[in-house]
């Protein structure tokens, strides 16, 4: 069963967080294995008749639901699933053994590069998981990574981020509106 978490937004939102996914549904991999979590959490969220279909890029929707958005994301043992009401993204990621300094250099602005060499490890993967549920987000994957977009300082969208636990960073990104506009004044 997931843990249902509740952002600290106005909006209507819940993350999904599946610990031990691949034990859940046994027989299923891949995209299988994740159209079923995503099927389960919608299903608390809910949203009993999901059909999930995939964007040309490959993000998901729910067919029929236009008024419901979803992003999922794995990594390690942990399974996510973010659905809202309005454009959403997440990511989740564990630390490991990665070379930080080379991957900035490439994917990185300068003022991301700074906040990296004073936060270390611990702010690399927390920057990128919030560029990667940013990509999630607009639906353009790695393209948007690839341009050295700035997750800092956005008017198009709010972040939040925590740890699931030590060593394992999740970022959600979603449209700012007018509610989330005001809650941050």
């Amino acid at each position: 069963m997931a843990v249902r978490f509740v952002p600290p937004f106005y909006l209507n939102m819940e993350l999904y967080i599946f610990e031990n996914y691949r034990d859940i549904f046994p027989e299923l991999e891949g995209k299988r294995l994740t159209e079923a979590l995503m099927k389960e959490a919608l299903y608390e969220w809910g949203c009993f008749d999901a059909v999930i279909l995939r964007s040309e890029k490959g993000k998901p929707y729910v067919k029929n639901h236009s008024e419901i958005y979803i992003s999922v994301s794995h990594s390690g043992s942990y399974f996510v699933c973010l659905i809202g009401d309005v454009p959403i993204g997440v990511d989740i990621q564990e630390h490991r053994k990665a070379n930080t300094e080379a991957i900035s250099s490439r994917y990185f602005t300068q003022e991301e590069k700074k906040y990296i060499s004073k936060a270390g490890n611990e702010g690399f993967f927390r920057l990128w998981t919030m560029k990667e549920a940013y990509a999630k987000y607009t639906g353009n994957g790695i393209k948007d990574i690839i341009k050295k977009f700035s997750v800092f300082n956005r008017d198009d969208v709010e972040f939040f981020g925590f740890q699931i636990e030590k060593g394992m960073y999740c970022s959600c990104c979603m449209m700012k509106t007018k509610q989330t506009a005001e809650k941050a004044i």
